[in-house]
């Protein structure tokens, strides 16, 4: 069972894998020659806030006023603005060829979003365990970006690595600790739609990965390690499934794509409101209609109505949907402790912090010709202001935690990470460059 021959798996992995990175760098390559041109044919304008109002997802419906070339426009935009008032005066950029659309997002966030979708595309092919892709291996950074201007902690799936039998495994971080013995299940290792509810469960012992069982060969071996394991993980890392039997997990796929199909149900209408809201703008857009006319009005009132009825009918499902999940979890779940959760989501923010320091120096030793030249493009990221950003929401967080249980609570930490000398060295630096 254990020694199950996975060869055909991985050429199959492999020319999946191949395709899929083909397809998606094109993707990629178009979608960071897009995001150029729409900023090389932008311009900034200054604008008259004449209406703030405050939306559902927490961002702001700014409305402007401005002129661009011999043309006034009122035109709003939905922004995630700290301090904004009617009546301010603000610059804002527009497309040259299209003044009443203004852009929101900015090039470096543009630019940002591409490499870390590249990033991302990257791991998902070299990201593996004996030939399955896994994401329970994150690490962590800390992203200024438009929607987060004060910043926040961003988790990435992949740590660029392949792993077979007998490999050294990751089993822990300064952000996660799933112990030496552990199992990683996986109810999609297909890749497709799992009708045949399949999966694979990769085991961990001794921080070294022993196999990767499928379900049509998991035996009383596998069994016998199950009914011992007292952590199994996710796909994704979460979750700590409450298995004790191979029944339990073949129940477990079963349940879990019933639940699925009820959800693509429940969808239904929204989809489908969203793919008639996708054709009407493709249509209108075929018609290139101007600006003023009736025939553009009807139009702009045909899209308003699609996005009043896609948001109510998310709306009027999602505490389903929630209740669903929910009953789901609880059933097939246990929750981390409360320790656990809060020495992880501290290591998260140390280890994104280590990083973000990492960056800055490396931009201080940067050639200033270098730097003038990224400002000249609009490609330029502040990481002095990135580490700011950091130290104030490190602060902002943690400084009262800190000051109560001082040196206690670091030592509670670095022997709950486990934490290596290389580590410690980091963190150590760290902490001197922001004073705690």
């Amino acid at each position: 069972m254990i020694g199950k021959n996975i060869t055909k798996r991985k050429k199959v992995f492999t020319f999946v894998c191949i395709v899929f990175f083909v397809g998606e760098a094109i993707l990629f390559m178009l979608n960071a020659a897009t995001d150029y041109k729409t900023y090389t044919d932008s311009e900034v304008v200054k604008a008259d806030v004449i209406n703030v109002s405050g939306t559902k997802n927490d961002m702001l419906n700014v409305k402007y006023r401005y002129n661009y070339d011999s043309n006034k426009y009122e035109k709003s935009a939905k922004q995630s603005v700290s301090e904004i008032k009617a009546g301010d005066e603000k610059e804002i950029r527009i497309r040259r060829n299209a003044p009443e659309q203004i852009i929101t997002t900015s090039i470096k966030t543009a630019v940002m979003h591409n490499i870390a979708f590249a990033l991302c595309l990257f791991a998902y092919v070299v990201a593996s365990i004996n030939g399955e892709q896994v994401k329970c291996f994150p690490w962590y950074s800390f992203d200024v970006m438009s929607l987060s201007p004060e910043g926040s902690i961003g988790g990435h799936g992949g740590n660029l690595k392949y792993y077979s039998n007998g490999s050294k495994i990751p089993y822990r971080s300064l952000a996660y600790n799933y112990g030496k013995n552990f199992i990683i299940f996986d109810f999609n290792p297909e890749l497709t739609n799992n009708d045949d509810n399949n999966w694979v469960a990769h085991v961990i012992e001794d921080g070294l990965l022993k196999a990767s069982v499928y379900k049509e060969n998991a035996g009383k071996e596998f069994e016998e390690i199950l009914k011992r394991s007292h952590k199994n993980i996710s796909y994704y890392g979460g979750s700590n499934f409450k298995f004790k039997s191979i029944a339990d997990v073949n129940q477990y796929a079963v349940e879990s794509d019933k639940l699925m199909k009820k959800i693509n149900k429940l969808h239904e209408t929204a989809d489908k409101i969203m793919r008639e809201w996708f054709d009407a703008l493709k249509e209108g857009r075929l018609k290139n209609l101007e600006k003023g006319t009736p025939e553009y009005a009807e139009l702009s009132s045909q899209m308003d109505q699609f996005s009043i009825r896609h948001t109510a009918e998310t709306d009027r499902i999602k505490p389903e949907i929630e209740k669903l999940r929910q009953a789901f979890a609880e059933k097939w779940t246990e929750n981390e402790s409360e320790d656990y959760l809060k020495m992880s989501d501290f290591g998260k923010s140390i280890e994104s912090g280590i990083l973000t320091l990492k960056c800055k120096k490396i931009q201080e030793k940067e050639p200033k010709e270098k730097l003038v030249l990224t400002k000249e493009h609009g490609i330029f990221f502040d990481r002095q202001k990135e580490w700011q950003y950091y130290c104030k929401y490190f602060k902002k967080t943690y400084r009262k935690m800190l000051e109560k249980e001082c040196d206690e609570f670091w030592e509670k930490y670095f022997e709950w990470c486990e934490i290596t000398d290389a580590e410690r060295k980091k963190v150590d630096e760290l902490r001197r460059e922001m004073g705690v």
